[in-house]
């Protein structure tokens, strides 16, 4: 196709002077040019469109309008692209106004960055820094510079870049370093509780061997009592170990067992009380509070279970003074209490005690198991446990049970056996 620009001069009414040109170069330029202009607008568009909806900002910096600013009129040497900082945005002076969202304890920013690309003639540069959001707390960003023009000395004059909300990566590798302190605190954990475990469960068998060589030579019958005696003590002390650590692993796949039937709550609490009141020192005494004589829906071999747990762990931590055991009903849950005189729980370990092999004081007996299985046991049966402590001044244990508790379905297991000692 071709194009004509025609224009006619009328002469004295008789004549048409007309002018033709050949403007077909001129009208297909200029078709490109508006086609292009439609392409750019469309490109831009969508650029804006992808900054707005994303995390990445991006800037320019030129030094010449930085060095040419009275800080009055401002040169505008620092331009944003995209979903800005509203922070910034407010104030006349950009420049001025990173001072406001600049996290107090960098020495990092953006002039840092410019300053460090133009003083080492570099092609791009990266930084990390905090800078506070429009919601008023800080974030880290990743920022990048990148030079796009140079001098007359061939220093960076003018200086691109992108700028980064890094905080979910940081959050989540503080979060992957959390969870590697975590299983390293696990690893030692484990390891302890190995060293413990051959300790507590070689201890009771040495006696056992031990006084069982000197019984078979020994014809005083007193001392063949007392051998006697001291074997038997020791296999309790084997097979409640073992039993503990059988106790865990079922309660942990939730696979232990519950026998429900109604008893009258003041018998179990005496029951607790002499089994306990023979194992302490005579320098502690041991007060059972009582409470309401009501029926409970209850398994009482594993309310037992936690009930002595407690007491012999009170027992365990107090040197001398008292040990008070009681409950009080309230609504439908009845809210049982161990309190104790002894050397108490630090407040910065007071969360950590329900774990599993956690002991406060490595020189105490045990392997650290009895006040988790108390937690797991509480738990299944549909209470919860807590505790609260001063250090110096003792410890007081709460856990919560039901009233018309009910038994809660488990997994059968091939073996349900429990080691018991005659």
């Amino acid at each position: 196709m071709v194009y004509f620009d025609l224009r006619c001069v009328p002469i004295q009414d008789r004549f048409v002077v007309a002018h033709i040109k050949n403007v077909t170069k001129l009208k297909q330029k200029e078709q490109e040019n508006k086609l292009l202009s439609r392409q750019l607008k469309q490109t831009r568009k969508m650029v804006e469109l992808a900054l707005h909806n994303s995390n990445v900002v991006l800037y320019s910096f030129d030094f010449r309008k930085c060095a040419s600013c009275d800080k009055i009129n401002c040169n505008h040497c620092f331009q944003f692209y995209g979903k800005i900082n509203k922070l910034l945005e407010h104030n006349q002076h950009i420049c001025l106004g990173l001072a406001k969202v600049s996290h107090p304890e960098d020495s990092q920013d953006f002039f840092l960055l410019f300053n460090t690309i133009r003083s080492r003639n570099l092609d791009e540069y990266t930084m990390n820094f905090r800078m506070k959001t429009d919601g008023g707390v800080f974030h880290s960003f990743e920022v990048l510079g990148k030079t796009l023009e140079r001098g007359a000395d061939g220093k960076p004059v003018l200086i691109v870049g992108s700028i980064l909300d890094s905080q979910k990566h940081v959050e989540y590798e503080q979060s992957l370093i959390s969870a590697k302190e975590r299983a390293e605190t696990a690893e030692k954990m484990k390891s302890a509780f190995l060293a413990d475990m051959t300790h507590e469960i070689r201890t009771p068998l040495n006696a056992i061997v031990g006084f069982s060589d000197l019984l078979g030579d020994e014809t005083d019958p007193l001392m063949r009592d007392t051998y006697i005696n001291l074997i038997k003590s020791n296999n309790e002390l084997l097979l409640n170990l073992i039993n503990d650590v059988l106790d865990l692993s079922k309660i942990e796949v939730r696979m232990m067992k519950f026998v429900y039937e109604k008893t009258a709550l003041l018998t179990l609490m005496n029951e607790a009380y002499s089994t306990v009141k023979m194992r302490i020192s005579g320098d502690i005494l041991l007060v059972n509070d009582g409470g309401e004589d009501i029926y409970i829906n209850i398994d009482r071999t594993r309310f037992l279970q936690i009930l002595i747990n407690l007491l012999t762990n009170a027992a365990k931590n107090t040197s001398q003074g008292s040990i008070h055991m009681g409950y009080k009903r309230e609504g439908e849950m009845v809210r049982f209490y161990v309190s104790d005189t002894g050397c108490g729980i630090p407040s910065t370990e007071l969360e950590h005690i329900f774990a599993r092999f956690v002991q406060l004081d490595g020189r105490k007996q045990g392997v650290g198991l009895g006040l988790a299985i108390c937690k797991g046991l509480v738990s299944q049966m549909g209470g919860q446990i807590s505790a609260i402590s001063e250090l110096g001044k003792g410890s007081t244990f709460y856990f919560t049970l039901p009233i018309n508790g009910k038994p809660v379905p488990v997994e059968e297991s091939k073996d349900t056996s429990v080691i018991k000692s005659d």
